[in-house]
């Protein structure tokens, strides 16, 4: 870390001081927008015009956030908001603005008051981080979470992964139900799959998981289990599994089938095919 003097050394006379600050400014990637002491806008940086599309003889001189914000911010908001940065000293809070063709932008947006040399309040330096993208990007993956709960539900189809080095599995919404147990479970392991499993298919589903694992093999078998509340279900389960670079399993992706119903409805027909009065008497 610099001293005080390095940094002056650094920075050299006042003037250069402020070429480089200049520089740093213009060059931010971040919206900075400097405002008086009621939230009118006296500058910005051009990543401010990239962004929003305005320039600065556009801007200088109207009120933020009155200025980009969306319809729901009104002049009375706008008067409480300064009012209130003036107790809070500083503000960190996220909003939704729109730029000058009509488009929402979400923002991060970072408050602070600035003082002069005589420590008397001048005004705010307002900083903003363009989160559109990201904002976008969450959404769509609660979205695909959604659907995929959705489709698992309906299908009665859940999905796991197991992460081999740390025995960390994690199941989605549908293996919960599948399996009757609640979310509320602190960590979820491979001992809690097989202590779900039918006492009886307990040793073969073990035998049959470890072997596609130490082999490198498709896992895929039917077997029972057993719900908290004590009824069997009968389920098929396939995975495949991620190795490293040393040809070793470190991640088994896997779902589980509820094919109880279709397992019930096969031997109904299976009996009636057996034996053909069986429909007639029953």
């Amino acid at each position: 870390m610099s001293t005080p003097s390095e940094a002056n050394n650094f920075f050299g006379s006042d003037k250069t001081s402020l070429l480089i600050l200049n520089q740093v400014v213009n060059s931010s990637r971040e919206i900075i927008i400097l405002t008086d002491k009621k939230g009118v806008i006296t500058f910005i940086n051009p990543q401010f015009t990239k962004l929003y599309g305005y320039t600065a003889e556009e801007v200088v001189g109207k009120r933020t956030p009155l200025f980009l914000s969306v319809e729901y911010i009104n002049s009375d908001y706008a008067t409480e908001y300064w009012k209130d940065l003036l107790i809070k000293k500083s503000f960190l809070t996220n909003f939704s603005n729109k730029s000058k063709d009509g488009r929402l932008i979400d923002v991060e947006v970072s408050i602070d008051i600035i003082h002069n040399d005589q420590e008397e309040f001048i005004g705010f330096l307002e900083i903003q981080r363009d989160i559109t993208e990201k904002n976008r990007n969450k959404n769509d993956l609660k979205r695909n979470i959604e659907i995929l709960n959705r489709s698992q539900k309906m299908a009665h189809v859940g999905s796991w992964v197991l992460d081999l080095e740390i025995d960390e599995l994690e199941w989605t919404d549908e293996e919960y139900r599948i399996f009757g147990l609640k979310k509320t479970i602190s960590k979820l392991t491979y001992q809690t799959f097989l202590n779900a499993v039918h006492p009886d298919d307990r040793e073969m589903v073990n035998r049959v998981y470890t072997s596609a694992i130490k082999n490198i093999e498709p896992y895929d078998v039917i077997h029972r289990i057993i719900r908290p509340d004590n009824k069997v279900r009968i389920v098929r389960e396939k995975s495949h599994d991620i190795i490293d670079d040393n040809g070793k399993a470190i991640l088994s992706i896997g779902m589980t089938q509820d094919i109880t119903e279709q397992t019930d409805l096969l031997n109904t027909i299976e009996r009636q095919e057996s034996n053909p009065i069986y429909s007639f008497i029953n």
